[in-house]
C-alpha cells in the first residue's frame, strides 16, 4: 500500500500510463586497497564543587584497508532527466538474468552514450567517498576525528555495460 500515492495512482487509467524503460549502466567492481591518517581528540569535563575542568587528549590515527567493490552503478546515458534514475537505487541486481532480445519487447531502451573513460572520474569519486566513509567508521570513540590524509587505488578494475528497467510514468 503507498500510504502517500494519491487515491487514483494506481487506477487502470494510470497504469496504462506506465512504461518500461531499459536504460544503460556500467556496473565496476575492482579491489581498492586505501590509506588514511587522520588526527583525533577526546575531550572529557567534570566537575568538582565549583570548578569545571576539561581534558583533551590528542592521537594521531593510521588506518589500512582493502575493499571489494562489486557492481557500483554508474549511468551511462545523458539524457537530462536520466539522473532522476538514481531515486530508484538501489537496484537488486541478484535477479538479474542475462540478456535477450525478448526483454525489449513492449520496452522502451536508451542507449549508452557514456564510455568507460568518461565513467572513470565518477567511478574514482565512488571509489574515494566509500573507502573513506568505511575507513572513518573504524575511528569510532573519539570526540572529534580530522581526516589529513587519504587515498585509494582501484586496482583490477572490471566494467560491464548492463540494462537495469525503470517504469516511469
Amino acid at each position: 500500500m503507498k500510504w502517500f500515492a494519491p487515491r487514483d495512482f494506481c487506477t487502470r487509467s494510470q497504469l496504462e500510463k506506465m512504461a518500461g524503460v531499459y536504460f544503460p549502466f556500467w556496473l565496476v567492481g575492482a579491489d581498492a586497497p586505501g590509506q588514511m591518517s587522520a588526527s583525533a581528540q577526546n575531550v572529557r569535563t567534570w566537575r568538582t564543587g565549583d570548578i569545571q575542568y576539561t581534558e583533551t587528549s590528542f592521537y594521531q590515527l593510521e588506518r589500512e584497508g582493502y575493499m571489494q567493490l562489486a557492481d557500483l552503478p554508474i549511468l551511462a546515458s545523458l539524457r537530462q532527466d536520466a539522473s532522476r534514475i538514481t531515486g530508484v537505487y538501489p537496484y537488486d541486481l541478484s535477479c538479474a538474468k542475462p540478456f535477450h532480445m525478448a526483454y525489449l519487447s513492449g520496452f522502451m531502451a536508451q542507449k549508452r552514450e557514456v564510455d568507460r573513460e568518461k565513467a572513470h572520474p565518477q567511478f574514482l569519486s565512488m571509489v574515494n567517498e566509500y573507502s573513506q566513509r568505511r575507513l572513518r567508521e573504524t575511528c569510532a570513540g573519539y570526540t572529534s576525528v580530522q581526516v589529513q590524509n587519504f587515498s585509494a587505488a582501484p586496482q583490477n578494475e572490471d566494467w560491464e555495460h548492463t540494462l537495469l528497467p525503470v517504469w516511469t510514468l
